[in-house]
């Protein structure tokens, strides 16, 4: 597989990369910002963009992602929870005059659905919390792309709208921690870790 990140936009958050080596058909994960260096990555390793995920709708991981759509003709897909937080732009103007452009869905996501690219397969898990929608994607039942639901050592904030701390707690030892501990699990915003690591050192889950 192919796989790599890059730090995108005003908040660096990690925008990855996923495709198949063989017929390079691929996905992209949350696209922060400065769309221009992610296309240019995506041209430079000849990924074919099957489909556009959004870990959940904040401004800060979804601000590109209608350029991305038109440019690279492949459809947004969102958990169905955080539908109204990524298009109501009366949500968004919180974040300035800069967020109040139409964002377009395609796709709408739910627990447990299962999207494949190549010979790979991303599993959905949704994870409310720091939204209503977070998601995280298990890809290969290998590693665990988890947006800002958990980092190393911390978890989401969960003092924006629709955010609920016990329930993001929830969501993370009911369906994160019982994955094996060798699962390393790559951050919406800083450096990976593993889902063992967090088992014996995030205090959240303590």
């Amino acid at each position: 597989m192919i796989f790599t990140h890059i730090p995108l936009g005003l908040l660096n958050v990690n925008t990855y990369i996923l495709a198949d080596e063989d017929s390079q058909e691929g996905f992209i994960i949350d696209v922060g910002g400065d769309f221009d260096i992610l296309h240019r990555q995506i041209q430079n390793m000849g990924i074919l963009v099957q489909k556009i995920l959004l870990t959940h709708g904040h401004l800060d991981h979804v601000h590109a992602s209608n350029e991305a759509r038109n440019i690279l003709q492949a459809p947004v897909y969102i958990h169905e929870s955080d539908k109204e937080l990524y298009k109501d732009s009366k949500i968004r103007s919180l974040y300035g005059q800069e967020a109040i452009k139409h964002l377009d869905i395609d796709f709408l996501l739910q627990d447990d659905d299962l999207l494949t690219f190549g010979r790979h397969q991303i599993k959905v898990i949704h994870t409310p919390g720091h939204t209503q929608g977070s998601v995280c994607f298990l890809v290969d039942d290998n590693f665990l792309i988890s947006g800002d639901t958990l980092f190393r050592e911390s978890i989401g904030r969960t003092d924006h709208m629709g955010g609920n701390k016990q329930q993001e707690i929830i969501s993370i030892k009911e369906k994160l921690m019982p994955l094996a501990d060798v699962t390393e699990v790559f951050p919406g915003h800083g450096p990976s870790t593993t889902i063992g690591y967090e088992r014996q050192y995030n205090r959240y889950l303590q």
